[in-house]
């Protein structure tokens, strides 16, 4: 046994969790083993990715771990093996730790749910969030990009995907912050495009991860009432006299460029009319001007249909000096919005000095245009903005946001006191601020097939040394078997099913296999109850297919809600998720619990479980 209150050194870990669950925690826990292994120096295994989920595990940190099981006293000595890391930049999304040299895996990065080590003496993970297939050097540094599954000629992922929009908003999020943090800055809030919220699930679940969430631009009625009744924390829009119910719901409301829909953007007039409709917040853009100072205006230039009585081409706002910009009005009105008043107010542009001279809340987005000219970048407007708010006495009442993050990262170096928000384009892998920004934005035609927690929680290495068999912990939706698939190591292919696994009708899960020898193996049978001695739990023996590809043919090994002791009784293994399995000599079995902490509860109703690794005789 290892105490459920076992833990290694390194930074707090489950601040994300309920604070009843006795979190943060202070250190990392030794816990979560999904996976046993037999190797020259022992048993092996590895963590899974902490707390459950992406947005509650950006803290724990990814590792394997050498066991010692001392039958004599009962203890099972864990030392670490390696701390897994991607130094070398293999995985294409966002990390926890991207910006640091070594990239120190979390479990908002990877969902460990298997361990295989290889004949050349590297190992294979098999992850369940892609689900893909991670290859480590002996110190557990990814050596090469992850391996996707691929089933009849197509990518198959599951809903946490890091390719899929919604966990890009979530894992980028988790990197910038944990960027904010090493500077002792605060959390960015997340802005994306509202069409990035797709459910109420995942507003919950950015919730849950500790982020704030505004999205933009939202006009429709329909659609403003659909996003607060998903509980967003405020929104940003062209008209607040229609944010009545936000307003009421104590939520806030961002005016958009002042009120754009109610009149000219970026004047005082817009600003004027978006306070008297009910806006909470200011929002507006800064755009550098030749002369060490920002207009705010959104575009590059001061042009027509905006600026009607500006000459052909407009004016370069980069390339003009500030006296010459200040003179001009910018009255046009859109006929995208009908209900713009050209005759409301002042209409000349306006300086970042004069902006924070405006009442209330200012939510100020510094934008980049790609001109070449020496003002028109991320880093230099940050430092005016920082510079011109701190003369003004206004951080207490000004967002710094931008879509590019190097505005962001720059605040969090030089002024943390700065809340910073983070802003999401649509389309962002072909926006030229983005690839500015140098962020990945890895999304992928993919096609959702695998169930959630249903990814490789099962690998082994055939007889032969020649391929991993990697098998879905559940059958595919309208199946009933779990794909076993290989994947040849010498050419790094899928090379189809190896073979078919029929579940049980009573379980849920395959938690764990592996293949004893080119004939037979063991295979891990659970359903989703704990502490109940009428649960589904088993050891099965598998016969493997004649034919490449069949059903294996399996029966009982041993009931592990019922097996008996040397000296006589019964001895249960009640829990919930029983994720490793290993052969040892003279025909027995090791198996080990992943305990979920700080949640297991087989074996009491009130305590955690500790990790428990028995070995079995099978019959």
């Amino acid at each position: 046994m290892l105490p459920a209150q076992t833990f290694v050194p390194g930074p707090l870990s489950g601040a994300h969790l309920d604070a009843k669950a006795g979190a943060p925690f202070p250190g990392q826990p030794v816990q979560g083993f999904s996976s046993l292994q037999v190797t020259p120096e022992g048993l092996l295994s590895i963590a899974d990715n902490g707390y459950g989920v992406p947005e509650t595990s950006s803290d724990f940190v990814l590792r394997a771990w050498t066991l010692e099981p001392d039958f004599t006293t009962g203890a099972l000595l864990v030392t670490t093996r390696f701390v897994l890391s991607d130094p070398h930049r293999h995985l294409p999304w966002p990390l926890v730790n991207d910006d640091t040299p070594q990239r120190v895996l979390t479990g908002a990065d990877l969902d460990p749910e298997s361990l295989v080590r290889a004949p050349d003496g590297t190992f294979w993970v098999g992850d369940e969030h892609g689900p893909f297939l991670v290859h480590l050097d002996g110190d557990g540094r990814v050596m090469e990009p992850p391996y996707p599954l691929v089933l009849d000629g197509g990518e198959l992922a599951g809903p946490d995907s890091p390719f899929l929009r919604p966990n890009l908003l979530l894992r980028s999020l988790e990197a910038l912050r944990a960027d904010a943090l090493r500077h002792d800055a605060g959390v960015p809030m997340a802005s994306p495009d509202h069409r990035w919220l797709t459910s109420a699930e995942q507003v919950r679940a950015l919730h849950a991860a500790g982020f704030r969430v505004v999205p933009w631009t939202v006009n429709e009625p329909a659609r403003l009432a659909e996003l607060l009744a998903w509980n967003l924390d405020g929104v940003i829009t062209d008209r607040p006299d229609l944010a009545g119910a936000w307003l009421a719901a104590g939520k806030e409301v961002h005016g958009h460029r002042g009120a754009r829909g109610l009149a000219p953007e970026n004047t005082r007039a817009a600003f004027a009319l978006g306070l008297d409709a009910g806006a909470t917040v200011l929002e507006l853009d800064l755009t550098a001007t030749a002369d060490d100072e920002a207009l705010v205006w959104h575009d590059a230039r001061l042009s027509a249909p905006k600026c009607p009585r500006v000459g052909d081409g407009g004016v370069l706002i980069p390339a003009t000096r500030l006296k010459a910009l200040s003179r001009l009005d910018c009255d046009g009105a859109l006929p995208k919005y009908p209900r713009q008043r050209a005759d409301a107010g002042s209409h000349r542009v306006m300086t970042l000095t004069e902006a924070l001279r405006l009442p209330g809340s200012l939510n100020i987005e510094t934008k980049v245009h790609g001109t070449g000219l020496p003002h028109d970048d991320a880093v230099w407007l940050t430092r005016l903005l920082i510079r011109r708010v701190t003369e003004a006495d206004a951080g207490a009442r000004v967002t710094l946001q931008s879509f590019d993050w190097r505005a962001l990262q720059t605040a969090h170096r030089e002024a943390p006191w700065l809340q910073t928000v983070a802003l999401f384009e649509d389309e962002t892998a072909s926006k030229p601020s983005q690839a500015r920004a140098g962020l990945p934005w890895p999304r992928r035609d993919v096609t959702v097939r695998v169930g959630r927690s249903a990814g490789f929680e099962n690998l082994a290495l055939t007889a032969d040394g020649r391929f991993l068999v990697a098998m879905l912990e559940k059958p595919l939706p309208g199946d009933t078997d779990c794909l076993a698939l290989r994947f040849e190591l010498a050419t790094r292919q899928w090379a189809g099913v190896a073979f078919r696994y029929p579940l049980d009708q009573r379980a849920t899960a395959v938690g764990d296999l592996t293949l004893v020898d080119g004939r037979f193996g063991y295979a891990l049978e659970r359903d989703d109850t704990e502490r109940r001695v009428d649960g589904f739990k088993r050891l099965m023996r598998f016969a493997l297919p004649e034919v490449v590809g069949a059903r294996v043919t399996k029966s009982e090994a041993a009931d592990l809600l019922e097996l008996e002791l040397p000296d006589g009784g019964t001895f249960r293994f009640p829990f919930w998720t029983i994720e490793g399995v290993a052969p040892l000599d003279r025909g027995r079995v090791a198996i080990i619990n992943d305990n979920n902490f700080p949640f297991g509860r087989g074996r009491s109703e009130t305590e955690p479980d500790e990790t428990e690794l028995i070995v079995v005789a099978p019959r």
